[in-house]
């Protein structure tokens, strides 16, 4: 059974998380995320020192706990526009602070050299057990990757940017190749990948023939539900799945990782991009950015990613392109696993024609460009065929590969 950490901070993480995606609602989810660290933690009061967007101001001060409203005025005093004499104010004045147990004050700043911020946090007794102090490392690290996805976001997610426009997402959806294209090289800029690709979901399976990167040609694949890393997510609804690295990983499949390794993909993460906004929303694609080193992608990096898929959402829902077609016969339902099989597995003629023949719902003989059957079994049928060509009722017609062509 696996065991509970004594101080669950999970959901700490989930609203700050949060508050880089959903940059409308940061300063709640900021708050939200004080609150939670409160009740997992022994403290009696915590404050975030975060930058402010106006420029009048330099900083927002966020504080959940005793005291509130002095504290804040307390806190507000000893702000200075230069985090390292607002540390160095602090670091003074919070020795002679009475009516506040101590404190532990943690600046943050990313290693990207993207942002900064302050974090205090008040505890109930000193020192920290061991976990507690994991804790608070852990969190540390996210309110730093926070930062780091909100300095970012200018670059990234302006309003000039034209995934903003609803238009560039239809012809997105629509499969149109220079807005995937697109959009691949910005997931490509803001992850620091390699190599991006888009998997178009089908009701069976993930089909991948779009990507950015490759070097080789014709790269893509198909990978059935349930399968490989795209097939999981579209069967769990796993929100991200990361990989760090892919030639020791569980998500390997024998059916693509050979397709997989040719790009000596080593590291990567992947994400659904869905029909609708929810939980259970019907996921339509599949975003891979990918590396060709073992090196995983930082917290901030998929934060970035993720903000780029959640822009695309709700992408519209299409018609999927039929990947079989003769006119007179209906299209090819969106189950494509069957097909992909055959194409890839199948080394019978047989085969081949009584799949189609369920297509068609009729018999089917296939003959090479002189007229015989592949199937020498088959002559006597494919003699039949022929003799009620002649009889429109009949509602047959003799298909041979110079006619398909």
């Amino acid at each position: 059974m696996e065991q509970q950490h004594p101080f669950p901070w999970g959901e700490v993480v989930r609203y700050l998380k949060n508050s880089a995606l959903h940059p409308l609602q940061r300063g709640e989810m900021l708050s939200r995320a004080l609150q939670e660290f409160l009740a997992c933690l022994p403290a009696v009061g915590t404050a975030l020192i975060w930058p402010s967007e106006r420029a009048e101001v330099r900083w927002k001060i966020y504080y959940v706990g005793l005291r509130q409203e002095a504290m804040r005025r307390w806190l507000s005093a000893r702000l200075n526009p230069s985090l390292d004499a607002t540390i160095g104010v602090l670091q003074h004045d919070l020795a002679h602070l009475v009516d506040m147990p101590h404190s532990y004050l943690m600046p943050l700043q990313p290693s990207s050299g993207l942002g900064s911020g302050l974090w205090l946090v008040w505890t109930a007794g000193a020192p920290l057990p061991d976990a507690a102090m994991d804790c608070l490392e852990r969190i540390r690290q996210t309110l730093e990757a926070v930062l780091e996805v909100e300095h970012s976001e200018e670059h990234y997610f302006s309003q000039s940017s034209p995934l903003h426009d609803r238009a560039v997402i239809e012809a997105l959806a629509q499969g149109d190749s220079q807005a995937l294209s697109a959009f691949l090289s910005l997931t490509r800029l803001a992850g620091k990948a390699d190599f991006t690709f888009w998997g178009r979901v089908y009701q069976d399976v993930i089909e991948v023939n779009t990507h950015l990167g490759a070097k080789q040609g014709g790269f893509g694949f198909a990978i059935p539900h349930g399968r490989g890393v795209g097939g999981r997510i579209v069967t769990y609804g796993t929100p991200i799945v990361r990989v760090d690295d892919y030639r020791n990983s569980s998500y390997r499949d024998p059916s693509v990782s050979d397709i997989v390794d040719s790009e000596q993909i080593r590291s990567g993460i992947a994400l659904p991009v869905r029909y609708s906004i929810g939980p259970n929303a019907q996921v339509a694609a599949i975003l891979y950015a990918t590396r060709r080193s073992a090196t995983p992608f930082s917290l901030p990096e998929r934060l970035l990613v993720q903000r780029l898929a959640r822009l695309l959402e709700p992408l519209p829902l299409t018609r999927r392109p039929s990947s079989f077609l003769l006119p007179g016969l209906p299209q090819l339902s969106d189950h494509k696993a069957a097909w992909y099989d055959l194409v890839l597995h199948a080394n019978r003629m047989e085969v081949l024609e009584a799949w189609v023949g369920q297509y068609i719902q009729g018999t089917i003989v296939v003959t090479d460009s002189e007229g015989a059957p592949y199937v020498m079994a088959d002559s006597e049928q494919l003699e039949h065929l022929r003799a009620g060509v002649g009889n429109p009722t009949d509602g047959v017609q003799v298909l041979s590969p110079s006619k398909l062509a």
